[in-house]
């Protein structure tokens, strides 16, 4: 059996209608590395339950922190009700996704709350003082009324990052980029996509699609960094 922490919710915010960002207060003895996920235990109307979520802090932040989509399932409602300071129980961490070590600029390709391990990363790339050369990142989203970490993803144009968001559904108001991720729309941002290498991050319909995508653009496999999102509501 993993270990379990007991904890508590520190604080909810809404993004949109149906994104939940919840900090969560780390537990004593806790820790992780960037990038990795963690289990989560709600009390539900349906007994307990468990969900496994990625880690959107970095190792050094204070408190945890989650993005997550809601749904009707119990886990989802239960945590969509949840209170600030109600318990809560995590267990340890696990998952292995990770940065490349080179200092050429990695290609990210993330959507929706899929980037919250990416965040994590690059928080810790931050701390640690790294800089790229010229990094990537496409970003997909449904619509513009939800864009988790928008604001901060950007300033980390200060380590080398470039940060593109394609909204499927955009406002009128939107400027930015529209439609999907495509070969063609990254092709226009990165001149060499084959000499950089790949993070990919997201649901395992996005998955799939990106890595077509990165089969399109000539980068191997050997190259590449992938991180599935499992189907749980």
């Amino acid at each position: 059996m993993p270990t379990r922490f007991k904890t508590r919710m520190e604080h909810i915010e809404w993004c949109g209608d149906d994104v939940l960002i919840v900090s969560i207060a780390k537990p004593k003895g806790y820790s992780f590395r960037a990038g990795q996920w963690f289990r989560l235990y709600l009390s539900t109307d349906q007994g307990e339950q468990v969900r496994t979520l990625s880690h959107a802090a970095g190792p050094g932040d204070r408190d945890l922190l989650i993005a997550t989509r809601l749904s009707d399932s119990a886990f989802k409602r239960a945590l969509a009700t949840a209170a600030v300071g109600e318990a809560v129980e995590i267990s340890a961490p696990g998952g292995r996704l990770s940065l490349p070590d080179s200092t050429a600029g990695p290609l990210i390709l993330t959507g929706g709350v899929g980037v919250a391990p990416v965040r994590s990363l690059l928080r810790q790339a931050r701390f640690e003082g790294r800089r790229f050369e010229d990094a990537v990142m496409f970003y997909g989203v449904r619509d513009d009324a939800c864009i988790p970490f928008q604001r901060e993803l950007e300033d980390l144009s200060q380590i080398g990052l470039r940060v593109i968001i394609v909204c499927e559904h955009p406002g009128e108001a939107w400027s930015g980029e529209r439609g999907l991720i495509t070969p063609e729309l990254v092709s226009r941002y990165v001149g060499d996509a084959a000499a950089h290498p790949a993070v990919v991050t997201g649901p395992p319909a996005m998955v799939r699609a990106m890595e077509l995508l990165l089969d399109e653009l000539g980068i191997d496999e050997e190259s590449r960094t992938v991180e599935r999102f499992g189907a749980l509501a």
